[in-house]
């Protein structure tokens, strides 16, 4: 992957919030390369704390509770505290049903 085929592009050590518009996160974890870490889920459901974007590729797995009257969820990035990041243009979209969600994540920068 990169940068301009990412969901989401931030510099390396962002601390930003993913957003859901539809659907429930259950559980997010981050990967990158062979490492994974758990990833807190706020907002209801509906959100997602990223910290230290890592540099380069990595992604949100994010285990997903579809409900009727569910749509497909578009995803945003909010609340960001340290850094800079931001979500594509059109915005990234997880479709109904997908489980997991996932989203893809570019980190410029060391």
């Amino acid at each position: 992957m990169s940068e301009d085929r990412a969901d989401v592009v931030g510099t390396a050590g962002t601390d930003f919030t993913l957003t859901i518009s539809s659907g429930e996160i259950n559980s997010a974890t981050l990967e990158a390369g062979q490492t994974s870490r758990d990833l807190t889920v706020a907002g209801g459901g509906r959100a997602v704390i990223v910290t230290d974007l890592p540099s380069g590729d990595s992604f949100v797995s994010m285990a997903m509770i579809w409900t009727p009257g569910d749509t497909d969820a578009t995803v945003d990035v909010e609340n960001v505290t340290k850094g800079d990041a931001h979500a594509a243009d059109p915005k990234p979209v997880i479709d109904l049903g997908d489980n997991p969600g996932t989203v893809d994540l570019f980190g410029k920068g060391a």
